[in-house]
């Protein structure tokens, strides 16, 4: 793989925390010649419309990355399929481990959890997020 190749792969304890899923920040090429070279031993996550290598913004993975790299941060992760979880007032934080996050509020056994996701692909919980650390974003 090329030198421009910047790997992610979540982690808990040292171990994957979303199962097989890694992220490249790639080129399309580069990720579609490694797919090539590795006799198609890699599944491609694809646009649905575009049948093309489906791409992260920037930020939406920064903020994902924010949350798992917390460190004393209970994380659940969660079935990105239950569209009911995702649902909900987007907010980010404001003060606390949490600062700058961005996701939705849901309320999970009974604590009111912050829900950060990357495009339908994976999603996680937080531990109890304070609502005086949380402001509304449109």
């Amino acid at each position: 793989m090329s030198k421009d190749v910047e790997i992610f792969i979540p982690t808990s304890g040292g171990k994957p925390m979303l199962g097989p899923i890694v992220f490249l920040r790639c080129t399309e090429d580069t990720i579609l010649k490694a797919k090539a070279d590795w006799f198609s031993q890699i599944m491609v996550y694809r646009d649905p419309e575009r049948q093309y290598p489906q791409t992260m913004p920037d930020q939406e993975m920064e903020n994902f990355r924010r949350i798992l790299n917390l460190k004393k941060q209970e994380l659940h992760p969660l079935e990105v399929n239950d569209k009911k979880l995702l649902e909900g007032q987007k907010v980010r934080v404001l003060d606390g481990p949490l600062k700058g996050a961005v996701g939705v509020i849901k309320r999970i056994k009974g604590d009111r959890r912050l829900i950060v996701s990357i495009s339908g692909i994976a999603a996680v919980a937080t531990s109890y997020v304070s609502p005086e650390f949380l402001e509304k974003v449109d």
